[in-house]
């Protein structure tokens, strides 16, 4: 499902998202953006997706930046990353930090000629 939802707008209770684990997914989220020191204001939730046991929320801040963060049965957040392997294929991957997954994200695939 894509939406465009602020960030800061969740965080205060301006936005509830009408998705089962959605809002108590986020909330974890925002900690993890907060404890990395970025400003939620500048982030936007984009796409919010589910991969059988696993939920994937996907984030775009205001320069074109994306990170995707995965919860999984545990609840635990992970920030991930999606890398272009070959026109319309691409694998999601770990990253050890929001930063990290902002760094190694492909937004597009180029091939090496």
């Amino acid at each position: 499902m894509f939406v465009n939802f602020n960030l800061k707008s969740i965080e205060n209770g301006d936005i509830r998202v009408k998705t089962e684990n959605a809002n108590q997914d986020l909330k974890h989220v925002i900690e993890c953006f907060k404890k990395e020191g970025f400003k939620l204001s500048k982030w936007s939730l984009f796409e919010i997706a589910s991969t059988g046991k696993e939920r994937v929320y996907g984030f775009e801040d205001t320069d074109g930046h994306y990170v995707y963060m995965l919860i999984g049965e545990n609840d635990l957040v992970t920030p991930n990353y999606f890398k272009n392997h070959d026109l319309n294929q691409y694998s999601l991957f770990q990253a050890e930090s929001i930063g990290e997954a902002i760094r190694l994200y492909d937004a597009m695939y180029s091939p090496i000629i």
